[in-house]
């Protein structure tokens, strides 16, 4: 069984593939601060989290609940006005939501055309961008789960969040 890694933004339905999941709050260096395990329906009460800020928001709500107050430099806020939804066509179909960014100003990288078989110029929203800056940290920490992974077999569905937990 392996652990399946998901930022908050991505996950709004329940992992229905083999595995754990877990929400993590990650540094845009790729460090671990918080994690929940993801349970489905939870024994514990957290209907005032999930029907405040709904099933994708609360367990992101109850990490930063948990920070040291004094010790990280950080700040929390939720709004609910002006959401605005971007789709944009890389590779495959990407979809971020934000109050804080909107879609302007379109930059454009550069991105490989298998139609024209070279690298060619794409538009892509200031969501996106932003989205790429500060979603790293998590990308970064899948990759070193993979590439550092402890590669000793159990049977216990307990093993690999152990793993998970020492590396």
């Amino acid at each position: 069984m392996g652990l399946q890694t998901t930022a908050l933004p991505h996950g709004v339905t329940a992992w229905g593939g083999f595995g754990y999941k877990v929400w993590s709050m990650n540094t845009k260096e790729g460090y671990l601060v918080n994690f929940e395990v993801y349970q489905g329906k939870c024994i514990v009460d957290n209907n005032a989290h999930d029907s405040k800020f709904g099933k994708a928001s609360a367990p992101f709500v109850r990490m930063v609940e948990n920070l040291p107050e004094k010790k990280l430099p950080y700040q929390f806020y939720v709004d609910n006005v002006g959401i605005i939804f971007v789709r944009w066509l890389d590779n495959s179909v990407v979809t971020v939501g934000s109050t804080l960014h909107g879609v302007h100003p379109i930059n454009n990288v550069k991105r490989y055309s298998q139609a024209e078989k070279k690298i060619i110029s794409v538009a892509r929203p200031n969501l996106i961008g932003q989205y790429n800056n500060y979603m790293g940290g998590t990308d970064q920490m899948d990759q070193n789960i993979g590439k550092y992974r402890i590669s000793i077999r159990g049977k216990k569905w307990w093993w690999c969040i152990f793993t998970f937990l020492y590396l």
